[in-house]
């Protein structure tokens, strides 16, 4: 058998029949993308020695972070924002967490807020919501409109599902869904 095997940028798959005695159709193989781990928001009642821990021993840099209206870090390795790290917020300003963590700040010196799942297609993830029942909130990432649904586990922890921003994106205020 005498094929060509084309493997593009986007990742996708492209088998061509190379045999002029037996004709063949090509094949295309679109890769099914994969949840990934996107991120984990820390919120450290004193965010400097967790920093200079995650810099100094972890060897993560400190990168671009969108302008949300409380200070925090975004943390690196390599081209991906794996540690987002905020000190304890003010009663006004919250990162997004669930009301589990509220409590737990107050015991704890660090608390992992959320973890955060790299996603495609929103529509779907919305469906899935939907219809098992999930409440979830839904906003965009200032500055790169990104979409994020933030849904807090019954008795586990709050989870953001992200997804990339859709080309020309419209704007979308934080939004409570039941």
């Amino acid at each position: 058998m005498c094929i060509l095997i084309h493997i593009r940028k986007d990742e996708s798959i492209v088998i061509e029949p190379n045999c002029p005695k037996n004709p063949m159709p090509s094949l295309s193989i679109q890769p099914r993308p994969l949840p990934c781990l996107d991120h984990i928001l820390l919120i450290a009642e004193d965010a400097q020695p967790t920093l200079r821990f995650l810099l100094d021993v972890a060897g993560l840099r400190i990168g671009s972070r969108p302008p949300f209206r409380f200070e925090g870090w975004w943390l690196y390795a390599g081209a991906q924002a794996v540690v987002h790290l905020v000190g304890r917020p003010r009663a006004n300003e919250r990162p997004g967490a669930g009301p589990a963590v509220q409590s737990s700040m107050q015991a704890a010196a660090c608390v992992v807020d959320h973890i955060a799942f790299r996603l495609a297609d929103a529509d779907a993830v919305r469906n899935r919501l939907a219809l098992g029942g999930w409440a979830y909130r839904e906003a965009r990432v200032p500055g790169t409109g990104e979409r994020q649904f933030f849904v807090q586990v019954p008795l586990g922890p709050s989870v953001e599902l992200v997804f990339d921003a859709e080309p020309q994106s419209v704007p979308v205020a934080d939004q409570a869904v039941q």
